[in-house]
């Protein structure tokens, strides 16, 4: 029978993940100035390149000597952890390997420590995506028909786009500081010497009321349908709008992002390792990651804590389950093909939905390997709860259907640019505008496609400056034939790559503003 040391390095050895243990060496005043490997997992030898047989009983600095001039001070962090005992878990990127990696440090008696390393670079990948479409919304939505506005905890106006000013008929000064219905004209936020809020019909408010109950709780509500009474141009109009409101912190300036969608002409309608029990079994009880040990049937023989907690029950409860049970029944067919697959790969990876005892379910992935226990195979299953990856995907695909929605159905001409200067994507109306099927617009410059000769030069340069200087840049420019003179105004965006550094594409914007240079010309003439 193997003895309680064995059975935890056999798991350690079997762990997909990369585990090191180390001692620390200090100076002579305690200061940590190296550290010895002195014991590897496979799978570490596989993630990092390095053999145990060339590094073990090694200090760091000889077998990797580049860690000297890394700009993280990687010694001072073990060390911190070898002589407090103190845990640590931090990200870092890997260059040669282009990964990203979840790394946790633990001591299990003072001047040792223990690494374990995890792939996190997906998750890494969908935080980058989100930050990009979240750019690119922010770009569409300034310049969507819509009305946004940012109002702070006296619901007083901090910021609006050039939709709402247009809107209401109000200048962009007149507008900023009042209160919300003043701003926009509510009829009746003058009916109380206190202004908007405390007038006879505000108790009534929707738009006033789920404002304050965002602020205060936090709550946020999205296209609730509302209705009031507001002058513009002097005239009296029952508008409806779908509301949603935002919690947000800016400069440290708490706010709620406000935005009305009009819908008077058409009526229309959003949510790990750690440890404790000798070396090797602190490391298993302290995995922030579910971790399961089935026997070759597939019934519970080892879980640790964490497996308790989230799964709710107690390690007695757990001992001789059989696996199937944890699983949601739409997704226990996967556990028979677990057990099959361990037997006859030695590997097994999936993505599925677990219960719990009160039998809420919650999203995994497991990763399963095969490992020999005491004489016999076993199966050891680390189990990861991805919820919240999983609603970051939901929120990307949103956002992702939501920026096509909205820029496929503008009538602005919408175009994005790559560095050299061609189209890689161009929206229905900028098709119509050209005349030009889109796919004969993709891959083109402005200028192979336009009718506007004369601006192509000008246009040209400016794509080049947002590129270079990562700034928004626009400019108005005028269209002529015999028959028609268009007046346009351009917005050009800068898209940022995954470093948030280098512009990776533009966004170009374009509205027909002919009609109001028209009402324009004929203001001066009068």
């Amino acid at each position: 029978m193997q003895s309680g040391k064995d059975k935890y390095r056999s798991l350690i050895e079997n762990l997909p993940d990369a585990f090191a243990y180390h001692q620390i060496i200090t100076d002579n005043k305690g200061e940590p100035i190296d550290y010895i490997f002195l014991d590897v997992n496979l799978a570490f030898e596989k993630m990092t390149g390095l053999s145990r047989y060339e590094i073990l009983n090694k200090k760091v600095t000889d077998a990797l000597p580049e860690l000297k001039s890394s700009s993280f001070d990687w010694i001072g962090a073990y060390g911190k952890v070898a002589i407090t005992g103190e845990n640590t878990s931090f990200d870092s990127y890997s260059k040669p390997l282009k990964r990203w990696y979840k790394v946790t440090a633990y001591s299990d008696e003072p001047g040792y420590f223990a690494t374990i390393f995890s792939d996190m670079t997906e998750r890494k990948e969908i935080e980058e995506a989100l930050k990009d479409y979240k750019e690119e919304l922010a770009a569409i939505y300034e310049n969507a028909p819509i009305t946004m506005m940012l109002v702070d905890k006296n619901r007083k106006v901090v910021k609006i786009n050039g939709y709402t000013a247009s809107f209401f008929g109000k200048l962009h000064g007149e507008m900023i500081g009042k209160l919300g219905g003043e701003a926009l004209g509510c009829l009746f936020a003058l009916d109380s010497p206190e202004g908007c809020g405390f007038g006879p019909h505000c108790n009534e408010c929707n738009i006033k009321n789920t404002l304050l109950d965002t602020m205060e709780s936090g709550n946020n509500y999205h296209q609730l349908e509302v209705s009031r009474p507001f002058i513009i141009a002097g005239q009296e109009k029952q508008l409806f709008f779908l509301l949603s409101t935002i919690k947000v912190n800016i400069k440290g300036q708490t706010m709620v992002l406000v935005c009305l969608q009009n819908i008077t002409e058409r009526k229309k309608a959003e949510e790990a390792l750690q440890a404790n029990e000798a070396k090797y079994r602190s490391i298993f009880n302290s995995a922030r990651d579910i971790l399961i040990i089935y026997n070759k049937e597939g019934v519970i023989i080892e879980a640790n804590e964490e497996a308790c907690r989230s799964y709710g029950y107690s390690s007695d409860e757990l001992m001789g389950m059989k696996g199937q049970f944890l699983v949601h029944p739409n997704y226990r067919h996967l556990f028979g093909s677990f057990i099959e697959e361990m037997q006859q790969k030695g590997y097994y990876f999936t993505e599925a939905v677990d219960i719990r005892k009160d039998g809420s379910p919650f999203y995994i992935e497991v990763k399963g390997s095969p490992f020999c226990l005491e004489g016999e195979e076993h199966i050891l299953a680390i189990v990861r709860d991805i919820s919240d990856r999983k609603q970051d995907e939901i929120a990307l695909r949103r956002r992702e259907e939501e920026f096509r929605a909205l820029a496929e159905n503008v009538p602005d001409l919408i175009s994005r640019f790559d560095r050299e200067l061609r189209h890689v994507y161009a929206n229905p109306a900028l098709e119509k505008e050209l005349g030009i099927p889109r796919e004969q617009i993709i891959g083109r410059t402005y200028a192979d496609v336009t009718r506007a000769k004369d601006n192509v030069h000008l246009r040209n340069n400016i794509l080049r400056e947002v590129f270079e200087q990562g700034k928004e840049k626009e400019f108005y420019y005028n269209f002529k034939t015999p028959k028609v003179s268009r007046y346009y105004h351009a917005r050009i965006v800068p898209e940022f790559a995954f470093d948030g550094k280098t512009v990776e594409t533009v966004l170009a914007i374009t509205r027909d503003i002919t009609s109001i240079k028209e009402r324009e010309a004929a203001l001066y003439q009068e």
